[in-house]
């Protein structure tokens, strides 16, 4: 499994050239010369009530392919969770200060793989 069997969909309010330039710094473009840019889709999800409904509605779509959220939030949204029913274990809660963020998702991701 690798990037290509996942496709990522940024709910914020950044920009999509903010999303990657960041993807950039993060990969260390400058040590890659053929590094292509990152797909960067953004949802509209504030047309929706809150993340939690624009996921809801979106996961209807998927059919039935595996789906995470991944946010420095995701407690805030406790009670509509358990509302609209989404699986717990697929909304990742990770720092908001940043640090340690991938590992806390990656290792969350290989719990579930576990189970």
């Amino acid at each position: 499994m690798d990037a290509r069997d996942f496709e990522i969909v940024w709910l914020t309010s950044w920009p999509p050239e903010k999303i990657r330039t960041l993807l950039r710094v993060v990969s260390c473009e400058k040590f890659l010369l053929d590094f292509p840019d990152a797909p960067v889709h953004c949802a509209d999800w504030k047309q929706c009530a809150s993340k939690p409904e624009w996921i809801s509605q979106a996961v209807t779509k998927l059919n039935d392919r595996g789906w995470f959220w991944i946010d420095d939030d995701v407690s805030t949204y406790k009670k509509e969770i358990e509302v609209l029913k989404l699986p717990k274990a697929r909304c990742l809660e990770v720092s908001k200060q940043g640090t340690r963020a991938l590992e806390e998702v990656r290792e969350a991701l290989e719990m579930l793989r576990c189970t």
